[in-house]
């Protein structure tokens, strides 16, 4: 069996039609309230994202996780904070690369990354009803910090949204992050 290899790049305009095919994937649907947004609008806001992990940026920052040469996922840093150090990550992996520890390994090279660019808080909203999603941030050490009741309207629905947080002087990942990630 081979072992996947995965990189991340940074996005760039050109991967606009690549994240409107992972908004639009049917396993994306019942936790996100995407708004729609074309393939221009979402190239718009690429070209508008920071090219460099800054811990003194506050554009969004999206990267395209390859896996073995190929766009498999999408990961983002949002509401990026200066003045906190702090982040909102976003994380979305083609279907077919879902239940292979993917997007495990991808979201610990970024939370590496972004603890070693001097963050000291990460968080993630995640759909009460999304358990792998709920069990990949728990594997990488975010705790449950509360709970957004009827945050998101998703189909027609309130959805409660759970708050997931990460600390930089808790996180083993941070302690690892300034000798092992290397941005490419």
């Amino acid at each position: 069996m081979m072992t996947d290899v995965i990189s991340l790049r940074a996005a760039e305009p050109l991967d606009a039609l690549f994240w409107a095919q992972l908004r639009a994937q049917p396993c994306a649907q019942p936790y996100m309230p995407f708004a729609t947004a074309t393939p221009g609008q979402l190239s718009d806001r690429l070209r508008a994202c920071a090219p460099h992990i800054d811990v003194h940026d506050d554009a969004e920052l999206r990267r395209i996780v390859v896996v073995n040469g190929v766009p498999a996922g999408m990961l983002g840093a949002v509401d990026r904070s200066p003045q906190m150090a702090s982040a909102e990550l976003s994380y979305q992996i083609c279907s077919q690369y879902q239940r292979r520890g993917i997007a495990t390994q991808a979201l610990r090279l970024f939370v590496q990354a972004l603890f070693a660019a001097g963050y000291r808080r990460l968080y993630a909203t995640v759909s009460v009803d999304n358990q792998p999603s709920r069990a990949l941030l728990a594997r990488l050490g975010f705790q449950v910090e509360g709970c957004l009741r009827q945050h998101y309207v998703i189909d027609g629905r309130a959805v409660d949204q759970m708050i997931y947080g990460l600390l930089c002087s808790e996180s083993p990942l941070a302690k690892r992050a300034a000798s092992q990630f290397k941005e490419v």
